[in-house]
């Protein structure tokens, strides 16, 4: 009999990555990412005791049944990534975050706070709260908690990790030699001159300004859980400048 398991985490956070590894390496796993599955959860989500509906953009949907569900039937690992790193990728790849969360695209005649036709302080909000209530998750429930820059940092740092959930869902590998994925879709190919840019996130479009804007809006707490530090002098911004 199969375990479902859901990864959850934002759009361009790893969660596909992180999915092909669980199904490739732990056994008796069954990967469920939909609402409409009947232990199903769309694995962008958040906010998933809200009443159920099927009116709106699947962003905004829950359901209560569904979310007493996680940390039991559905075993849970929460991924994500920089909110800098998240916000220039998202804002430069090709996603259609719009559809799923409308609001990040609102008030686009703030030039100074645009960047790929999507509002980054409304992506801050958005990375805030689904931030919360997946750490939220992690202290109170059974949940996984894994940054995208640990999984990637290097094949033996990404088998260590792979190990390490399948011994927290008290389950076996397939086995001892973990099959690691080269990508997963839009993901660039993951050799060492990759690797070496992922292990500390880089600024390639946030401006100085804008970083401070967004720093308005995180929670240095729950970035500090998260494994994270915020810049927050032009010393640091340069540090981290491409």
């Amino acid at each position: 009999m199969s375990d479902t398991f859901t990864v959850f985490g934002l759009q361009r956070s790893g969660t596909n990555f992180l999915e092909q590894l669980v199904t490739k390496n732990i056994r008796n796993t069954k990967i469920v990412n939909r609402w409409k599955a009947g232990d199903g959860i769309w694995k962008h989500a958040f906010g998933i005791e809200n009443k159920p509906t099927d009116a709106g953009p699947i962003g905004m949907k829950g359901d209560p049944e569904k979310a007493k569900m996680i940390g039991n039937r559905i075993h849970a690992i929460y991924i994500h990534k920089h909110p800098y790193s998240w916000i220039q990728s998202i804002t430069t790849k090709n996603v259609d975050i719009k559809k799923t969360y409308p609001f990040v695209a609102r008030e686009l005649n703030q030039a100074e706070n645009v960047l790929g036709g999507l509002n980054i302080l409304h992506l801050a909000q958005l990375y805030y709260d689904h931030t919360q209530y997946w750490l939220d998750k992690v202290e109170t429930r059974k949940v996984y908690h894994v940054k995208y820059e640990d999984l990637i940092f290097s094949p033996e740092k990404t088998k260590e990790i792979v190990t390490d959930i399948a011994q927290f869902f008290n389950r076996k590998l397939k086995e001892t030699n973990i099959v690691i994925p080269d990508k997963v879709g839009q993901s660039d190919k993951f050799n060492e001159e990759k690797r070496k840019q992922y292990r500390t996130y880089r600024i390639t479009t946030l401006s100085y300004e804008q970083i401070m804007h967004i720093n308005t809006i995180l929670d240095r707490d729950a970035m500090a859980k998260q494994g994270y530090t915020m810049i927050e002098t032009k010393e640091d911004y340069e540090k981290h400048k491409n």
